[in-house]
């Protein structure tokens, strides 16, 4: 039985011999048949990747022009953005500044309004004052006037009374004086005949 066992143990043993024999060539075969098939497909694998990195290269670069542009467009976008904030903060500070120089300048015409105005109201009180002064003064010179014309007015008809007297009396003494001169005058008439009676006596006793 022992020998039995090892005989069918040899058989068997050769009969797997055999086979795993035969498995190693399927094997090698078939490894072989796989690592061709493999290298066919890593072939057929890399020309793919090849076209396919070729294409994502192209994709890439297209996307890097793309990506380009557009960061070129929001690159030129954000200066000009950049440039408007600056000019936006620059109008702010601008019209702050504005703001302020308008207050400093609507604070300073306040002032100025306020001094004028203090100014004119005391121009104003001066000038009611004078006003009141000289209104006072033409009143008193009005009195003074009203005080003289009337002296005047005296003096002139004590002036035209004295006048028609010395008048009177110029008329008067012009009457006494024309009537010594008439008497004079016929006193002379007189002399001047008795004169050149005289005369003509003489001449008629020289020419005797």
């Amino acid at each position: 039985m022992r020998a039995v066992a090892h005989v069918e143990t040899l058989t068997l043993l050769n009969s797997t011999q055999a086979a795993l024999k035969e498995s190693k060539l399927k094997c090698a075969s078939l490894e072989e048949t796989l690592h061709s098939q493999q290298q066919e497909k890593e072939e057929t694998h890399r020309r793919e990747l090849m076209e396919q990195e070729e294409g994502l290269n192209h994709k890439l670069l297209v996307i890097k022009e793309e990506f380009e542009r557009k960061l070129e467009e929001e690159t030129q976008r954000f200066e000009e953005k950049e440039a408007l904030r600056k000019q936006f903060f620059l109008q702010l500070k601008f019209n702050k500044l504005l703001d302020e120089e308008q207050q400093k300048y609507d604070e300073k015409v306040l002032e100025k309004e306020e001094s004028m105005k203090q100014q004119l109201l005391a121009k104003e009180h001066n000038f009611n004052k004078m006003l009141a002064d000289v209104f006072q003064r033409w009143e008193s010179r009005a009195e003074k006037w009203v005080q003289m014309k009337e002296e005047l007015e005296h003096k002139v008809q004590e002036s035209q009374s004295l006048r028609e007297h010395e008048e009177e009396k110029t008329k008067e003494e012009l009457q006494r004086l024309s009537e010594a001169i008439q008497l004079e005058l016929q006193v002379s008439k007189k002399k001047k005949k008795c004169f050149w009676i005289w005369i003509w006596k003489k001449m008629k006793f020289w020419k005797k």
